[in-house]
């Protein structure tokens, strides 16, 4: 994160992988001058009980583990129910969708 804010890349926003990185990231920031959500946004995913602590609220994308735990858990029981292929083959791999709930704080600007 310091590598980038330090190179003079301009960035308007931060896709951060979790919260605690967004943490990181608001204190890098913080410790430059630059201001969320008024010079960059942040946006992240898990929406762990810090998020809305943080000042400005850390605009994030809830982690449903139960939903995907459930998914992950009707796949494999369709996968022992239908068996092996007659050939001995892997079946296709399959894509299962899980909403992620966009919990809309006050770290990202609207730049329209």
């Amino acid at each position: 994160m310091s590598e980038v804010l330090d190179s003079g890349a301009e960035v308007d926003a931060l896709l951060c992988f979790n919260d605690r990185l967004a943490m990181g990231a608001y204190q890098a920031l913080q410790e430059r001058g630059v201001r969320v959500p008024e010079d960059v946004s942040v946006l992240s995913f898990d929406d762990t009980s810090f998020a809305r602590w943080l000042r400005p609220g850390l605009t994030t994308f809830a982690f449903p583990q139960r939903a995907l735990g459930r998914a992950a858990a009707d796949e494999l029981i369709d996968l022992m129910e239908r068996g092996a292929a007659a050939d001995g083959s892997s079946p296709p791999p399959v894509a299962r969708l899980v909403p992620l709930p966009l919990r809309m704080r006050a770290s990202v600007a609207d730049r329209a």
